[in-house]
């Protein structure tokens, strides 16, 4: 299962966040919980993985890899005040245009929208591709998508700059309200959460017929050519 767990959330290995939630503090405008966030300095080991579904530890990945690519993203539906935001609304959305993106609430009750590719394919194609389905989501074009790097970049000493990670669901075997759901909103098991992200998968073919799908569902009656 742990190995399933990190072929889906496989991005760059050099290095991973920490989400230290002991110094969490409470954002009252938008009543949402920030952690203490942190890169741990050394690369990701199954183990890593495997203590973070355990609930020891809470990691997070950098979805682009060392030589662009990436094979799996997030668009991060961060509502103005989590009390008030409902679900339910993007379920609807992600049906109503087949967007192959799997719902994962967020720490703070929020919505995480992932896809996971079946080959990794450059990141600046899948960055654009999250941008697309921002319209039909009816979403700002500020929204966060992840990867946020086109690719890593290296500093004055020739180290690698690992960018922005994003915080994996499944803390503590997903008892921490971040776990995935499905159509009815109802929570999937670890278990059941890898079997529908695999099903999920995508490749770029599909991908860029979605994206145009997309674009032609939102301008309906228009000119295709526009």
């Amino acid at each position: 299962m742990v190995n399933d767990f990190i072929k889906l959330f496989s991005g760059y290995d050099g290095d991973f966040g920490i989400a230290d939630m002991s110094k969490a503090t409470l954002d009252s405008e938008k009543n949402k919980l920030k952690p203490d966030y942190e890169w741990s300095g050394r690369p990701v080991t199954a183990k890593d993985y495997e203590n973070h579904i355990n609930g020891k530890i809470s990691i997070g990945i950098q979805p682009c890899r060392l030589d662009g690519t990436a094979q799996f993203g997030c668009i991060d539906i961060d509502p103005k005040n989590y009390k008030d935001f409902k679900t339910e609304k993007y379920l609807a959305l992600f049906q109503q245009y087949k967007l192959p993106l799997v719902p994962i609430l967020s720490k703070s009750g929020g919505l995480h929208g992932y896809i996971f590719l079946k080959k990794a394919i450059h990141t600046v194609d899948l960055i654009e591709a999250l941008k697309a389905f921002l319209l039909p989501l009816r979403l700002k074009p500020t929204t966060e998508v992840f990867p946020k790097q086109k690719e890593l970049q290296k500093d004055d000493k020739g180290d690698i700059k690992p960018g922005n990670f994003i915080n994996l669901p499944y803390y503590n075997n997903g008892s921490s309200n971040r776990y995935a759901i499905d159509k009815n909103n109802s929570k999937l098991s670890v278990e059941e959460f890898i079997k529908f992200a695999n099903e999920s998968k995508i490749d770029k073919e599909t991908l860029d017929k979605l994206v145009e799908d997309t674009h032609r569902n939102i301008l309906v009656g228009t000119n295709p050519e526009f």
